[in-house]
């Protein structure tokens, strides 16, 4: 089958797709690599390696899932319209237009940005212009060699599972090289069917953003030192109009990651999380005396954190750490300005750190624990809108730097994250003390809980499915103890069923998902899950502990010993 298809593409494409394909003629390792599977179609849309077959990301996946998409817009009735938005990453704008020629060759107006743009104006933009769709071109903060296709309904959030597999059926029954209809751009704009984003769509989101910060004094904000980095990706207009609006006067750039650029030519991986990613910041930090430095990934979707702290070099936050800050700083803030709500509710991801939850309990905030992926957060706002409780939410994130404090999109928002945090640096600033040294004062408060995340990566020709096989190996020989501590429960998520050691059963208390967890002896709990977009699997730590040193020595020994049965 592989074959075949190659032999197919080999005929079909054109230009750097075809020389691709003649320079494996006789590689089948290759050939299988590109054309053995199919790119998934999942509630994020796709995510692949850039290059040729099906495998891959390229003008004719892409134009496959939209035209898949657009049936199933169409299907929603007369007048429909979607929004196409961009990052940086390589080919990003050229897969953002053929979505848009597509869309258009199906009667879909596409809305199209004339300029790279974050994530989360897309998502606005889909509410603000009433689109009943989006579309963003962006892998988020995957390698450079990566890109993506991410889709979203009318409510401006990702896609609800039974709609994305519904698209992704009908991507691979279709022949992408003769069943995609298509217009050329230009005649798509002459007919009307494809237009450019008016300007205060953009200038709406700015002031959305802009909304949710507090009322701070101008003077506070101009005297914080800090650095901020795009790294070389798409928040670098959102974000410093943001704080320059708010009066960030003493903000640094990183020079060399300012400019658009999909190679990310100092930071190959170009994740916040990573400290590969900032250390060019972090250099700039120290050089130019800030106290500390902000990065959103590609899209803008998610922000990292570096610190400096009291008689230390300063350090990188992870996602747990950050989102404390921020539950603390919107709870503190709402209940000085007495605006906050009679049954608050915050939403956390169910891999995220249960600090968090102590933080919410002691303001008298209800934490809704959901699924991995905004979109569950985005379908908790919409539930709340519906009961007429849309101010109740007050914040929702994720561990993997993703953020949210308001209701203007249904996905995360590295702009508003920004400004949350600079705001909170600028108020510790003014009586000397960092976001680090605020974080332990937290911990002092609320009790020390260290998190963390592994990841094994899996490499070869089928990797998805060995790493799919190796869940499965855990699922069937399920640890009673880990490096002789004993296991006090352990949760199937996928059966949906938690076991208590006393042999108590009941069901899971989130919904079903391909994840294990075990709590094991009093004070640790690991989270196992896949990918749903890369062929790696992530473990998640939660340890209590005096300290973090022998909270990260025993999440390393509980790795070691899971890694063994893998």
């Amino acid at each position: 089958m592989a074959l075949k298809d190659y032999n197919q593409w080999l005929e079909c494409t054109q230009g750097s797709l075809k020389e691709e394909l003649e320079n494996i003629k006789n590689n089948s390792i290759e050939i299988e690599k590109r054309f053995l599977t199919e790119l998934s179609f999942g509630t994020a849309g796709l995510r692949g390696i850039l290059g040729a077959g099906t495998s891959r990301m390229n003008v004719h996946t892409v134009g496959a899932a939209t035209q898949a998409f657009a049936e199933v817009v169409a299907e929603q009735g007369k007048g429909k319209t979607v929004a196409i938005a961009c990052d940086s990453r390589i080919n990003s704008m050229l897969f953002a237009k053929t979505a848009a020629q597509v869309f258009a060759a199906n009667g879909i107006k596409a809305w199209i940005f004339d300029r790279i743009m974050p994530t989360p104006t897309l998502s606005f933009a889909v509410r603000q212009l009433g689109c009943s769709a989006g579309v963003m071109i962006t892998a988020s903060h995957n390698p450079a060699e990566y890109n993506g296709y991410k889709a979203y309904g009318e409510d401006g959030g990702q896609l609800t599972p039974d709609k994305a597999d519904k698209i992704g059926k009908r991507m691979w029954a279709l022949d992408c090289f003769r069943d995609v209809k298509s217009v050329s751009f230009e005649d798509g704009k002459a007919s009307g069917l494809i237009q450019t984003v008016p300007e205060d769509v953009v200038d709406a989101y700015i002031a959305s953003v802009s909304k949710l910060g507090a009322d701070s004094a101008r003077e506070l904000n101009a005297k914080l030192p800090f650095v901020y980095t795009p790294l070389n990706g798409a928040g670098l207009e959102c974000v410093c109009r943001v704080l320059r609006e708010k009066g960030f006067d003493s903000m640094h750039i990183v020079e060399q990651q300012a400019a658009p650029d999909g190679n990310f030519p100092t930071c190959p991986y170009p994740n916040p999380e990573i400290p590969e990613a900032m250390a060019a910041g972090i250099a700039l930090c120290k050089d130019v005396g800030a106290k500390m430095l902000i990065a959103t990934d590609p899209d803008s979707d998610r922000l990292g954190v570096w610190s400096a702290q009291a008689g230390g070099e300063g350090r990188l936050l992870n996602g747990n750490e950050i989102a404390a800050l921020l539950l603390d700083y919107i709870c503190s803030g709402r209940v000085r300005s007495k605006t906050m709500p009679n049954k608050p509710v915050a939403v956390k991801s169910v891999v995220s750190s249960e600090f968090a939850d102590k933080i919410a309990q002691s303001y008298g905030v209800e934490m809704r624990t959901v699924l991995t992926g905004f979109k569950y957060t985005a379908q908790v706002i919409a539930q709340l809108e519906q009961e007429g409780r849309a101010d109740d939410f007050i914040f929702g994130f994720e561990e993997s730097h993703g953020y949210l404090s308001g209701t203007h999109v249904r996905d995360k928002d590295g702009v508003n994250a920004a400004l949350l945090i600079c705001e909170l640096a600028a108020k510790l600033w003014e009586n000397e003390k960092t976001l680090a040294d605020h974080l332990e004062e937290l911990y002092q408060k609320h009790g020390r809980m260290f998190s963390r995340v592994v990841t094994k990566k899996f490499d070869g020709v089928h990797p998805m499915k060995d790493m799919n096989e190796a869940m499965d190996r855990l699922r069937k020989n399920s640890p009673a103890e880990f490096m002789g501590e004993k296991v006090t429960e352990s949760t199937d998520f996928l059966s949906g069923v938690t076991v208590k050691a006393d042999g108590t059963v009941s069901a899971a208390d989130c919904e079903k998902t391909n994840m294990l967890r075990w709590r094991i002896g009093e004070d640790t709990r690991m989270i196992v899950r896949p990918s749903g977009t890369e062929p790696k699997m992530k473990i998640y730590f939660d340890i209590t502990a005096p300290n973090l040193s022998q909270a990260a020595d025993k999440a390393d020994a509980f790795t070691k010993s899971l890694f063994a049965m893998l």
